[in-house]
């Protein structure tokens, strides 16, 4: 075996959910009814901090909060008794919520009873600097709080290979150096490194994984509408109705002026954003049946394949409200209910003003349409120990070309007055592999024959390299060959002396399909 041979990442299933937004509890907790874990926590404004706390076994007690214009008290709750509780405090949602419970949360059985905002309600979030913290009740202790400012720093890509799919953000920092170009197929990871992101990205409830997202989510803005659903059978659309007062009003203004030329449909066949089939030309005609309905008509549409993501962008004012609106669709008589986020929730594709765009960019430099990346197609890691967002690209439903992808931090957002934003690219290239030498039929002249392979795959990928002669039935010998950092991968053949003189040919595959040797392009 070559020892270029290294292990591959374990593929896990479980999806990531947002509590890995949240600052790690240190692994020494403190004995039972000690207080606080440390002295001193510190985070970066924006973020959640993890405050782990010791208590008498199945107690309560007050945890205070105080710093700039803040001060708070929280009564907590040891329900399954075990002496320990962690308190999640979210430190964008503190101070400036109308309701400060939105802020404390505990992990696990335990619970924040009540919390009580003593100081005036904030017009933002915290500011930096220090918080005093302290425990009262049948244990009395106290700690500090350091919150610093946030930052932007990078953005860096990197590749992880097909079957190696990153599947946490331990998986993400354990990746190659950085590289930004990925065999189609292999996993497109890009690295944002960013503080004070953990409180601010709804990663579980992103805005553009509605059913109509808001481009421009303000009141009374010009907006975009776009509506996104996963269609359940094939055949041909007759109809489609959305239903903007779907019980609750927040009908939006403009749209009697929604019309064939102003609205946009089609299918997403492979979910990466794009409109792959249009519908537009076979929409016959578009009315209002009632206030806040659009009605969209279709003669002799392309047929639909279950599993094709509907997509209709349409222009219109939003209305002059905030929060979540309940919204409606109905295909052919297959009714949806939805939501569609206006304010600052649903302000980027991961909502607070937060925004992750990814950009087709031409080989002369030309930019194409920026799509919202969904966290429901691309995964979304946030780090809040390294001060990371990561997104794991899936390639398959890219094509090839060059992309830029880009986190922006918007004015929208009440930390930053200027846009904060980050971009790198990355290239989606073909999957293949070359094999430099041998040949992939010579006679044998020598018991050691080196065998030299160049690819796009991503580092850490494998290769299996099937040795094979005319004069002997079957494979004789099978090799595991991994890619380097550099693209290539290489290893000795070692051949007895009985085939000196005969034919051999060598056969490399990935993932069971051949690639290279003298069989490629039929079965082998």
């Amino acid at each position: 075996m070559h020892p270029s041979r290294g292990l591959v990442v374990a593929v896990c299933a479980t999806l990531l959910v947002s509590v890995l937004s949240v600052a790690t509890v240190p692994l020494a907790a403190a004995a039972p009814g000690t207080g606080f874990g440390v002295d001193a926590y510190e985070q970066q404004a924006g973020d959640v901090v993890a405050l782990d706390l010791s208590v008498p076994s199945g107690s309560t007690v007050t945890l205070a909060v105080a710093g700039p214009a803040y001060d708070v008290e929280a009564t907590v709750v040891d329900v399954d008794g075990d002496g320990f509780v962690v308190v999640r405090l979210n430190t964008f949602a503190a101070g400036w919520r109308s309701t400060e419970r939105v802020a404390y949360e505990a992990v696990g059985a335990d619970r924040v009873a009540h919390v009580v905002r003593a100081s005036p309600r904030r017009a933002v979030p915290l500011a930096t600097g220090p918080y005093a913290l302290e425990l009262r009740g049948p244990i009395a202790d106290r700690a500090r709080l350091d919150l610093e400012a946030a930052t932007f720093e990078a953005a860096v890509p990197r590749v992880a290979p097909r079957d190696a799919h990153p599947a946490d953000s331990a998986d993400v920092a354990a990746l190659s150096p950085p590289n930004g170009t990925v065999a189609e197929g292999d996993w497109a990871v890009v690295t944002f490194h960013a503080s004070g992101l953990g409180g601010v990205a709804r990663l579980d409830e992103a805005p553009v994984t509605n059913l109509v997202y808001a481009t421009e989510s303000a009141a009374n803005a010009e907006s975009t509408h776009i509506v996104r659903h996963t269609l359940a059978a094939n055949g041909s659309l007759s109809a489609l109705t959305l239903d903007y007062d779907a019980g609750d009003g927040g009908i939006p203004d403009g749209l009697a002026g929604v019309s064939r030329a102003t609205l946009d449909v089609g299918y997403d066949r492979d979910g990466d954003g794009a409109v792959d089939v249009d519908l537009t030309s076979a929409v016959s005609h578009v009315t209002l049946p009632r206030a806040g309905q659009v009605l969209v008509s279709f003669a002799d549409a392309p047929p639909a394949v279950a599993g094709d993501t509907l997509v209709v962008r349409l222009p219109v004012t939003n209305p002059d409200g905030r929060g979540g609106d309940a919204v409606a669709l109905t295909v052919d008589g297959r009714h949806t209910n939805g939501t569609l986020e206006y304010g600052l929730a649903g302000s980027g594709a991961l909502g607070n003003g937060l925004d992750l765009r990814l950009t087709p960019v031409a080989s002369d430099g030309r930019v194409g349409a920026a799509r919202a990346v969904s966290p429901a197609v691309h995964e979304v890691f946030v780090d809040d120990t390294h001060d990371t967002l990561s997104v794991v690209f899936d390639t398959a439903v890219l094509d090839r070309g060059t992309y830029a992808a880009t986190l922006a931090l918007t004015p929208s957002n009440p930390r930053v007055s200027t846009p904060q934003t980050l971009t790198t690219t990355f290239s989606v290239v073909e999957r293949l592999v070359t094999l430099d030498r041998p040949v992939p039929s010579f006679v044998v002249d020598g018991s050691r024959v080196p065998v030299q392979v160049d690819t796009t795959l991503a580092p850490g990928s494998e290769l299996t390299l099937h040795v094979s002669s005319e004069s002997t039935p079957g494979v004789l010998q099978v090799y595991v060959l991994t890619v380097g950092p550099d693209r290539t991968a290489s290893v000795d053949v070692t051949l007895t002396d009985r085939l000196a003189g005969a034919e051999v040919r060598v056969v490399l595959r990935d993932d069971g399909h051949v690639v290279a040797g003298p069989h490629v392009g039929r079965p082998v």
